[in-house]
């Protein structure tokens, strides 16, 4: 039975935020947390671990986020906070200043002192260039480089254009905010809501103001800069959101991994014309150090290598022996071409073949490889169970 009137709240999953724990507990105030992990502890929030509906952890953070009247319906009030934010003053005055004449009130982008604007086109514009200013610093994470898929985004504005949704509407910095989440009008915004982010960016900023638009809906905007804001803090980017710096120690971790493959410096081979096996991969998952370096190669580098005869050549030079050509014919593929191309997996942009290649599910590295869940951490959390043995 629900005690309470109010419901702080928030959702972590994937390990993009780490809970924090509020400075400050309202009176007659709930606190609940939606995540998929099992080893958050608090005394203050109400954890409840639940199986997430979505492979990207930000997409199933915003199913929680647009959809309190589903998860708190005895509730009056509703205030989620993003993972990063931390309670640290009453905010019954917020309510009553703020919800007595609105049934939803969140901050305004255009009051952030550091990069105010009113505009989701200015919004998606700006992360777009973003993106592409990062990748070509790193082009060899491709489209982790932007905050969302480009395209996504692009068809998104698309859309609202073609709407007639206005530049200059208004626009929500979304990290906190209050609701009368069971009155009808908020409940309509928050379904156009979630449909925009489950099916274009999952980045809510750009679609929150369209959704008001939609609607007809009347807010009210919460004073000053939420970065700066006293009693509810903003305490700074997400844990494990990626962005210029967090691109940066990637590559350096990527670096640090690879350098535990012997031989890598003696191959004069573009990097997306080979792909490394056998105890190249053994050394990169730390189970033992190679001696030698098996790689295959794709028929250009074979031809230009051979002078266009080289398929039945077996190369050893300096510790890296280059295998001669389609001598690996597993799980339907088609040749080295078709290996290097769909059945690898990259660190640092080096293609490493799949370990189901060489493991049977009854070998003993591998079974204690999984047993401390190392498959679970980067690189190895790019393959899925049927990638690891057969």
């Amino acid at each position: 039975m629900m005690k309470n009137k109010v419901v702080i709240y928030t959702a972590i999953f994937g390990g993009y935020d780490e809970l924090v724990e509020p400075d400050y507990i309202p009176e007659d105030c709930d606190f609940v947390c939606f995540t998929d992990s099992t080893h958050f502890k608090s005394d203050v929030w109400n954890i409840r671990v639940t199986t997430p509906y979505y492979e990207e952890p930000v997409r199933n953070s915003r199913y929680y986020k647009t959809k309190p009247h589903v998860f708190f319906p005895d509730y009056e009030i509703s205030l989620w906070i993003d993972g990063t934010i931390n309670v640290k003053n009453d905010i019954h005055y917020l309510i009553k200043d703020y919800l007595s004449d609105a049934n939803m009130a969140c901050f305004n982008h255009n009051r952030t002192i550091l990069d105010p604007h009113d505009c989701a086109y200015f919004s998606a514009q700006y992360i777009l260039q973003l993106g592409e200013k990062n990748y070509k610093k790193y082009p060899e994470f491709g489209i982790k480089t932007y905050k969302d898929d480009p395209a996504l985004i692009v068809s998104q504005m698309k859309k609202y254009r073609q709407e007639g949704f206005p530049e200059h509407f208004g626009h929500v910095i979304s990290g906190i905010i209050f609701r009368r989440h069971n009155e009808q009008d908020c409940i309509d915004v928050m379904k156009t809501w979630w449909e925009e982010i489950k099916y274009h960016s999952h980045l809510c900023q750009l679609s929150l103001g369209y959704s008001f638009w939609k609607n007809n809906f009347k807010w009210n905007w919460l004073p000053g800069d939420i970065r700066s804001f006293p009693d509810i803090v903003h305490q700074g980017p997400h844990t494990s959101k990626i962005v210029t710096a967090d691109i940066i120690n990637k590559s350096k971790k990527d670096s640090l991994l690879v350098d535990k493959v012997n031989g890598l410096n003696k191959i004069e081979i573009p990097k997306e014309e080979f792909a490394i096996l056998g105890s190249g991969l053994l050394s990169l998952m730390g189970i033992q150090e190679n001696k030698n370096l098996d790689i295959i190669i794709t028929s250009t580098a074979r031809h230009k290598l051979f002078n266009g005869n080289g398929d039945s050549i077996n190369l050893k030079h300096d510790g890296v022996n280059i295998l001669k050509s389609n001598s690996i014919k597993n799980f339907s593929s088609h040749g080295d071409d078709d290996l290097i191309r769909n059945y690898t997996f990259k660190v640092n942009n080096y293609n490493f073949l799949e370990p189901r290649f060489y493991f049977k599910e009854d070998n003993k590295n591998l079974k204690h490889f999984l047993l401390t869940e190392e498959n679970k951490k980067y690189p190895f959390n790019q393959l899925s169970k049927e990638k690891w043995y057969v």
